[in-house]
This record gives structure tokens, sequence and C-alpha cells, in this order.
């Protein structure tokens, strides 16, 4: 992945670069905004050309992983694949 935007406290945006996923130019974007007095998280992975399984694969995945970026941020530890 290779950094190609950040703005300190709101988001940070990753482009790929080498990828054995056939993510090759897809883009990430977090991006962070209050909401009801907490910090929320937004992700968007973009640069699909279809909605096939791996599409359905990484959709799932990211989803776990922001799950456990949530657990670890309000309890200090995360919950992996794997685990």
């Amino acid at each position: 992945m290779k950094v190609t935007s950040t703005m300190k406290d709101e988001s940070v945006m990753w482009e790929c670069v080498a990828s054995p996923h056939g993510w090759l130019g897809h883009h990430f974007h977090f991006s962070l905004d209050e909401n009801e007095g907490k910090t929320r998280v937004r992700f968007s992975h973009e640069g699909w050309t279809e909605e096939d399984d791996l599409y359905a694969i990484c959709t799932f995945s990211w989803g776990r992983f922001m799950e456990s970026l949530r657990q670890y941020c309000q309890a200090g530890k995360g919950e992996p694949f794997g685990n």
C-alpha cells in the first residue's frame, strides 16, 4: 500500500501498488468524524469492477477487521481472524 493522502485527525487514503488479491489500483479510505460525542470510523474500498466472490469475501473480511478495531479502541483488545 502507498499512503496517498492524510489529514491529521480526519482521514488517511491508501492506494494498492502491489497485490496478490487483484487490488492493484484500488483505493482504501479511512475517515474519522464525531457522532454523538464519540469518534466514528468510516471505511471504503474503491476500485471494484464487479461484485463477484472476491468482492463478497473482502467485504466480509473488512467488516471483521473494523469490528476488531472497534473492540481494540473500546476495550484494549481486538478479536482478529483466527481467534
